[in-house]
């Protein structure tokens, strides 16, 4: 038997990854990793250093080894995917997954494990027992006037699941001392950004998961953008690099928060971040007199009503993104990978253009897979 390595662990990044090592001249492949390879005996679980270059050269992980026999041995590691193929590489074995998920629900099942928000395990969880199937299977019974219309709202939910699982970049932006800071800490629910009225304390890029209701997103708190003086060194150069990093970011932002006191200020991402989705808020709108605010786009307080600016920020990114409130509805079918979006996009064409044989088809392969 051939040198087989296999991870018996889901393929994602984790806590622990357990490799199985098995076939002819497994133990000494595996003993070749170890400072002290004697330590290797059969029926004894050891932990050891894992090193490259035949166990002499720099250090990959630490390990626990559990030797069945010369041809079986198990190898419990961090479970970081690029030190696992580093590993699976340094075997030199044949890498060989485990068999991938052959039904909508162990696919559903295998995407638990790295759902990024309570919304998406649930519904994740409850195409895991079935709701998609029984919603596929129902279309084959309903009149076919009415399966193109059901199909649309399949493709629609669809949508809003690649949301859920691949939460959007949100980043916040603006000149300096506009609260950026202050609504990333209250976003998140926790003080990760110094707040200080010194312009310039934000000089890097700052990121966390934040929870807007159901729908999880990547909130990024950025520098402040203004004019910088002339000056090469010091202060200048590392808030000029902040600026930097920050535009950058909002380069590859799917929504762009531009907060600016100042309500007849014109954003800077409104001509050197076009094709990005971008919002202006005014903030500290307290600060101003009310006969001010009736013209300002989206007044945003974050000191003094906290709960409202929560609020006004989470309906914004709703009809950014034109998103319900609620993620999904229990018991509802959820397409919830590419390939059972683009089967559906198929079904839904074939059945527009009176093609009903060829969505049935379409339908019935996947109730079947």
């Amino acid at each position: 038997m051939s040198l087989v390595v296999r991870e018996l662990t889901a393929t994602a990044p984790g806590g622990v990854a357990v490799l199985s090592v098995a076939g002819a001249g497994a133990l000494a492949r595996v003993r070749a990793l170890v400072p002290d390879p004697g330590r290797l005996v059969p029926h004894r679980l050891v932990l050891t250093e894992l090193r490259g270059g035949g166990g002499a050269g720099e250090l990959l992980d630490q390990a626990l080894v559990f030797v069945e026999g010369e041809e079986a041995c198990e190898l419990h590691l961090h479970g970081c995917p690029p030190l696992v193929r580093r590993l699976i590489a340094e075997l030199g074995g044949e890498p060989t997954e485990l068999a991938r998920p052959r039904t909508i629900e162990e696919e559903a099942r295998e995407r638990m494990l790295a759902a990024p928000s309570q919304a998406c395990a649930r519904m994740l969880l409850d195409q895991s027992e079935g709701a998609l199937r029984r919603e596929l299977e129902e279309l084959l019974s309903i009149p076919a006037d009415e399966v193109a219309l059901r199909l649309e709202r399949l493709l629609e939910r669809a949508r809003r699941a690649l949301v859920l699982e691949r939460p959007p970049r949100v980043v916040l932006a603006g000149p300096p001392n506009a609260g950026k800071s202050t609504l990333f800490n209250l976003l998140l629910g926790e003080e990760r950004a110094l707040v200080y009225s010194l312009a310039g304390t934000t000089r890097d890029a700052l990121r966390g998961q934040a929870h807007l209701g159901d729908w999880a997103v990547e909130l990024i708190d950025t520098a402040g953008e203004r004019r910088l003086s002339g000056e090469k060194g010091g202060a200048a150069a590392v808030e000029r690099e902040g600026q930097d990093i920050g535009r950058h970011l909002r380069a590859g932002a799917d929504w762009i928060c531009w907060l600016d006191p100042d309500p007849e200020a014109t954003p800077a991402c409104k001509s050197a971040d076009e094709g990005v989705v971008w919002t202006l808020f005014t903030s500290r709108s307290d600060e101003k007199p009310p006969e001010l605010l009736a013209g300002c786009a989206r007044p945003l307080s974050v000191l003094s009503d906290p709960q409202a600016a929560c609020a006004l920020f989470q309906r914004s990114f709703l009809e950014v993104f034109s998103l319900p409130q609620r993620a999904w509805t229990q018991g509802q079918g959820v397409p919830f990978t590419a390939t059972l979006r683009r089967a559906l996009g198929r079904a839904h064409e074939a059945w527009s253009e009176g093609a009903d044989a060829a969505g049935r088809e379409i339908l019935t392969g996947l109730i079947c897979s």
